[in-house]
C-alpha cells in the first residue's frame, strides 16, 4: 500500500466520522429529526463497510497468500516464555476484553449523546447498537496503533502485535478491527452478532488463529489474569446491568 492509498483510507474514515458528528451537531439544533438522523447513521455504517472493503483488498494486494500448513500462526521467540506458562487459545478471555470495551464505549458515548442531544434517547436500540460498534471501528485503531492496547485488553492482560512484536499502526489496527467488525461481530445486528461470534469462537478452537489475525499476521499474546482484574471485569459487568435495570424502571415511572 502506497502513501497516496494511506491517505485515501485516513481521509475518508475521517470525513465519515466528520460528517456525522456535524450531522449530529444539526440533529441537535433542530434541523434533523430522529428519522433523518437513522438515515444518516445506516448510511454512515454502510460508508464505514466501503472504506474497510478498500482497506482489505489494498492490504490483501499487498501481502503473499497465506500458506496454509503454517496455521496456526506460530508466536515468535519473544513470548516463548509465557507461552509455556499460559495457554495462548483463550476465546472467552477475549470476548470479554471486546466486551468490555463496546460496553465502556457505550456507556460513555451514551452519556455524552443524553447531555447534548436528549431526544437520540427516542432511537430505536437497534440504531444505538449500530451506531456504538461501528463507530468503535474508527476508535479502536486510534488506542490500539498509539497505546498499544483497550481497556478491556488491558484489564485482562490481552496484547496485540505484528509477527514483530510491535505495535499495530493505525493502518493495520483499522484493517484488523474492521475484519473483526464484520466477521467477528456481524456489525452489530441481531441475530447476525451471535452467529459470528459462534464461527469466529469455532474457527479459534479448532485452528488456533482467528481469520483477521492470521489474514494480517497479527499476534495475540495472552498473560496471567490475577484475582482482581477477574473481580473488577466481573463487577463492571454487573454495573452494567443494574444501570440497564435501573434506566428501564426510569423509563416506564415517567410514563
Amino acid at each position: 500500500m502506497n502513501k497516496a492509498q494511506t491517505k485515501i483510507i485516513v481521509t475518508s474514515s475521517f470525513v465519515i466520522a466528520g460528517i456525522f458528528i456535524l450531522s449530529l451537531i444539526l440533529f441537535i439544533e433542530g434541523e434533523f429529526d430522529i428519522e433523518e438522523l437513522t438515515v444518516l447513521v445506516v448510511l454512515s455504517t454502510i460508508a464505514v463497510v466501503f472504506i474497510g472493503l478498500g482497506l482489505f483488498i489494498l492490504k490483501r494486494d499487498s501481502m503473499p497468500p497465506p500458506n496454509p500448513k503454517q496455521e496456526p500462526q506460530a508466536i515468535p521467540s519473544f513470548y516463548k516464555v509465557q507461552e509455556k506458562e499460559i495457554s495462548q487459545i483463550r476465546p472467552w478471555v477475549r470476548f470479554w476484553a471486546r466486551m468490555f470495551d463496546l460496553q465502556l464505549y457505550s456507556f460513555f458515548g451514551g452519556f455524552i449523546l443524553s447531555i447534548v442531544a436528549p431526544s437520540a434517547a427516542d432511537m430505536p436500540l437497534i440504531i444505538l447498537s449500530v451506531l456504538f460498534v461501528s463507530t468503535w471501528v474508527l476508535v479502536e485503531p486510534v488506542l490500539l496503533s498509539s497505546w498499544g492496547t483497550t481497556p478491556g485488553k488491558w484489564l485482562l492482560k490481552t496484547t496485540v502485535r505484528n509477527s514483530k512484536g510491535e505495535k499495530l499502526g493505525f493502518l493495520d489496527a483499522l484493517y484488523r478491527s474492521f475484519l473483526v467488525w464484520v466477521i467477528g461481530l456481524g456489525m452489530g445486528l441481531p441475530l447476525i452478532y451471535l452467529i459470528t461470534l459462534l464461527i469466529a469462537y469455532g474457527r479459534l478452537i479448532r485452528k488456533g488463529i482467528t481469520f483477521w489475525d492470521r489474514k494480517g499476521s497479527f499476534v495475540i499474546l495472552h498473560n496471567r489474569i490475577g484475582p482482581i482484574r477477574v473481580i473488577v471485569t466481573i463487577l463492571f459487568f454487573i454495573g452494567i446491568l443494574l444501570l440497564l435495570v435501573y434506566s428501564k424502571e426510569l423509563g416506564r415511572s415517567s410514563m
